[in-house]
């Protein structure tokens, strides 16, 4: 296979794609799509970066895949507590789908290591696939009691093509 997507010493190049959602729901559980999804692609790294201050009760958070009558989920259901995160705060994929998001908290310095010498460090790798019949996005799911709530985080994606028609767009 001859990748269309190399540079001149037939490495991959990687791309990135980034799209702020607005956790805005009144006293639900809610769905924002982030990213649109095509075909086959490889996500090397997928992250959140906290840009207006969330609302005070806001849990749940977890990112899953949606082709609006399937979903998987791609972080832990349980989900996280984002409550009253503070604008800088980050959310990374760093487990298999059963884990949970990674939060790291902006009110106070913060790093961010495995926690054994065993443990994988930093993000995984994860292969996703689109329904070639039904858009399917990339959504972050929470819920709240808030009303309404309020926030924003900024998604990034970072990912390589696996098949002809592999995209990750943001969503419409």
């Amino acid at each position: 296979m001859t990748f269309w997507n190399a540079d001149f010493d037939n490495r991959i190049k990687k791309r990135i794609v980034c799209n702020t959602t607005t956790l805005a729901a009144n006293n639900t559980t809610a769905s924002v799509d982030i990213f649109e999804l095509t075909g086959s692609v490889y996500v090397t790294r997928l992250w959140g970066i906290v840009t207006t201050v969330i609302s005070t009760n806001i849990d749940a958070v977890h990112l899953r895949l949606d082709d609006g009558s399937t979903q998987v989920t791609m972080t832990g259901v349980a989900g996280v507590d984002i409550s009253a995160f503070e604008a800088g705060s980050l959310l990374t994929k760093e487990l298999i789908a059963t884990g949970l998001l990674i939060i790291s908290q902006a009110d106070q310095p913060r790093l961010s290591e495995p926690n054994s010498t065993a443990a994988m460090p930093g993000f995984t790798d994860s292969c996703y696939v689109a329904n070639p019949a039904a858009t399917t996005d990339i959504e972050v799911r929470f819920s709240t009691t808030d009303a309404p709530s309020s926030g924003a985080i900024e998604w990034f994606a970072e990912w390589v093509p696996l098949s002809d028609d592999g995209n990750l767009a943001v969503s419409s």
